[in-house]
């Protein structure tokens, strides 16, 4: 299943992006979108990842980058980052959501399973109780 594209929303994440920006760099040419992979490939090795603390390329290698001129490349990374991340965001608060209804309904249905309607009493009906 680790095969599936569906299976790793990170590298899905990751794969939008970089679909993003060579679609927005390549908007005079599209046919020659592989001319800017490299820088590409640089620009996000080079950017700050929240999850690891440190970019790609400083986890690797214990040395920053020298990106040399590419700052506009990495705004444009980070700008779809940050627009990825909201996204992502949405919708992991979305199916947070869904996981909460779904527990509460089952919880409610185990609750309710052995329970019964109560028996309505009227005036004058003998009620036996028992003392313990």
């Amino acid at each position: 299943m680790t095969g599936l594209p569906r299976a790793n929303g990170q590298i899905e994440r990751i794969n939008q992006t970089i679909i993003s920006v060579l679609s927005k760099l390549s908007l005079e040419n599209p046919n020659k979108w592989y001319k800017f992979t490299y820088e590409l490939q640089q620009t996000i090795n080079s950017t700050y990842q929240r999850s690891i603390d440190t970019t790609p390329f400083e986890l690797l290698f214990c040395t920053k980058m020298n990106t040399g001129g590419l700052d506009k490349l990495k705004e444009m990374v980070e700008a779809e980052f940050q627009a990825n991340f909201e996204a992502q965001r949405e919708e992991l608060r979305k199916h947070a959501k869904q996981q909460v209804f779904k527990i509460q309904e089952e919880n409610r249905k185990m609750h309710n399973l052995r329970r019964r309607e109560p028996k309505l009493y009227r005036v004058g009906d003998l009620v036996a109780i028992k003392r313990t």
